[in-house]
This record gives C-alpha cells, sequence and structure tokens, in this order.
C-alpha cells in the first residue's frame, strides 16, 4: 500500500477550470449534474483539507439552509459543509459543520457549484439526505467518482506535463482519499 501523492493547488486549479468548460459545453442535465458533482467533490475535499469518504457525509437539506444563512455574512461570506456521520474518534453518529470561506485569495469558489448541486437535486424531488447519495438514498462510495476525477487529473498530466510528470501513474498513485487533503495541508 501507498501514499496518494498530493494535488497540487495548479492541478486543483486546472481541474476546476476543466470542470467549468465541460459544464458549458454539456447540453445534457445528466451530465452536467455528474460535472457538477465532481466539482464540489474537488472544491469541498481541497477548501476543507477533507479525506474523500468525509466529503460523502455533506447532507443535502443543511447545506441549502446554511447557504442562504452564510451568503449573508457580509464580513466573512462563507460556506457551511454540514457532514452527518462519524469521524476518527467519534463515538455515535453526530454532525459536524466545516467552514470555507466564499472568497478565497487562490481564486477557488465553492458556492457556484454547491448552488448547481442543489438545484439539480430540487428538480428531481431530493431535498433531504446524503448530498452524494445514490438511487436508494444512502452514500455513495469514493468508486464512483473516483475514476472520473482521476482521469481527468491523468488529461491534465499529458497536457501539462510540469504539473504532474510524465512517469506518475496517475490511477495508481492518487485517489480520493487523501491527496485533496494532503494538497490542502501543503497548501496550508
Amino acid at each position: 500500500m501507498h501514499q496518494d501523492q498530493t494535488i497540487t493547488l495548479a492541478v486543483v486549479h486546472k481541474l476546476v477550470e476543466d470542470l467549468k468548460l465541460d459544464f458549458l459545453r454539456s447540453q445534457s442535465r445528466e451530465e452536467k449534474e455528474g460535472i457538477t458533482d465532481q466539482a464540489i467533490f474537488v472544491l469541498a475535499a481541497f477548501l476543507a483539507a477533507l479525506r474523500g469518504e468525509e466529503v460523502f457525509k455533506l447532507v443535502l437539506g443543511e447545506a441549502k439552509d446554511f447557504m442562504m444563512e452564510a451568503r449573508n455574512n457580509r464580513v466573512h461570506p462563507n460556506v457551511v459543509l454540514p457532514l452527518r456521520g462519524r469521524f476518527k474518534g467519534d463515538t455515535g453518529e453526530s454532525f459536524h459543520f466545516v467552514v470555507v470561506t466564499a472568497r478565497i485569495n487562490s481564486g477557488l469558489m465553492i458556492e457556484k457549484w454547491l448552488e448547481r448541486g442543489i438545484t439539480f437535486r430540487e428538480r428531481r424531488g431530493v431535498v433531504r439526505g446524503y448530498f452524494f447519495a445514490n438511487s436508494k438514498g444512502g452514500m455513495i462510495k469514493s468508486k464512483d467518482l473516483e475514476v472520473d476525477i482521476l482521469d481527468r487529473i491523468a488529461i491534465i498530466q499529458q497536457g501539462y506535463p510540469d504539473l504532474i510528470r510524465p512517469g506518475v501513474e496517475v490511477h495508481e498513485e492518487y485517489g480520493l482519499s487523501r491527496s485533496f487533503g494532503r494538497g490542502s495541508n501543503s497548501e496550508a
């Protein structure tokens, strides 16, 4: 077993840039929703220094509730990521509220993507439960997003070898579990 490679800020910027372009080009609601989910995962994991499995604990209804409240905070505009479940050291299931600033010096912003994700779900009649949910309402697993996100990272590697060395096996050396959190901690 190896430690996941660190995702750098430059790679996250490139990922979000590419996701934005794909979103604008897409004609299908399902495809746009999938792209939005990838962007939310990438930004939440990186901006909040979360492990992959922690991002999937994001709760939909509470995310919407806090979004309106946080938007009105003129002094410190922020986005609240309400997470439900067990975390390291917890003895029972509980809520954790992770706050990220809405105006980040690096230019990364999660608010618009989160709004889109909420809207897509509301249009499908989903207003409660896990944000990243399967058809039965249960929390999805990393494998449900991992291939798509790692494929995007591999494309970045091909186009920008200065960001990721050509010899790196992206699908082997990066992972949703720790790569984004490690990158966030490195930037901090």
